[in-house]
C-alpha cells in the first residue's frame, strides 16, 4: 500500500503509518508491524498525530488522530483502532494535524487536549479533543493548507511565554503564524500576526 504519512512516539520505539482506509502501528526495535487498524479510518489518510495522558490520566488508553480525504478527522482508540470521535467541520481534505497539550489551572497536572488540523478548504481549525468541537476557524490562507506545526512563543529574551504558536504552509507560497493571544473579551484566540513570502 502507499504510505501517505508517519508519526514516532513513545520516546522513538513506535511508528504509526497511514494508507488507504487504515493505520499501522510499528515496533522500531524490532522492525514489525504489531497492529492493524482498519475500523477508524474512513478515506485516504493523509495525516496522523499521537494523543498521550498525563500521569493523572494515565489509565487512559492513549488515542491516535487521522486526518482523511473526506474532510473527517477521526479519533480513535490506539489499542484496538475503534474510533470514538469524529470532528466534522472541513470541507475538503484534511492534510495536516497537530495536537496541542495544554495544563488546566487546577494545579493537579490535568491536561487539556487541542488538535489544530489544515485542509484544502483554504482553513486551520482548532479543536477541543474532549468535546469534539471546533474551538476556532483560522482563516486567511488563498490556497490548500498543506502543513501546520505547533510550537511555544517565544518572547524577545528568549523565555517561553505560555500558549503557543501555529505555524500554517499553504499551496497559496505562504507561511502564516498565528498566535495565541488574550482578546478584549477576555478569551484566548489564534490571531495571524506574520506571513511569510515563500
Amino acid at each position: 500500500n502507499v504510505v501517505t504519512c508517519s508519526k514516532v512516539f513513545d520516546r522513538g520505539r513506535r511508528l504509526l503509518s497511514g494508507s488507504y482506509m487504515l493505520v499501522k502501528m510499528w515496533d522500531l526495535v524490532s522492525g514489525q508491524c504489531i497492529r492493524t487498524l482498519t475500523s477508524g479510518p474512513t478515506d485516504w489518510v493523509w495525516c496522523c498525530d499521537v494523543v498521550l495522558f498525563g500521569e493523572e490520566e494515565k489509565r487512559r488508553a492513549p488515542q491516535f488522530v487521522c486526518g482523511c480525504a473526506d474532510g473527517t478527522l477521526q479519533v480513535c482508540d490506539l489499542e484496538n483502532g475503534k474510533c470514538t470521535l469524529s470532528l466534522l467541520g472541513h470541507t475538503g481534505d484534511v492534510w495536516c494535524c497537530r495536537v496541542l497539550l495544554k495544563k488546566t489551572d487546577n494545579g493537579r497536572g490535568r491536561q487539556q487536549h487541542q488538535l489544530v488540523s489544515g485542509s484544502s478548504d483554504k482553513t486551520l481549525k482548532v479543536w477541543d479533543l474532549a468535546t469534539g468541537q471546533c474551538i476556532q476557524t483560522l482563516a486567511g490562507h488563498d490556497g490548500p493548507v498543506k502543513s501546520c506545526y505547533v510550537t511555544p512563543l517565544l518572547e524577545n529574551d528568549g523565555e517561553h511565554e505560555e500558549g503557543r504558536v501555529i505555524i500554517s504552509g499553504s499551496l497559496d507560497g505562504t507561511l502564516k503564524m498565528w498566535n495565541l493571544e488574550q482578546t478584549n473579551h477576555g478569551e484566548r484566540q489564534y490571531t495571524n500576526t506574520t506571513t511569510l513570502q515563500h
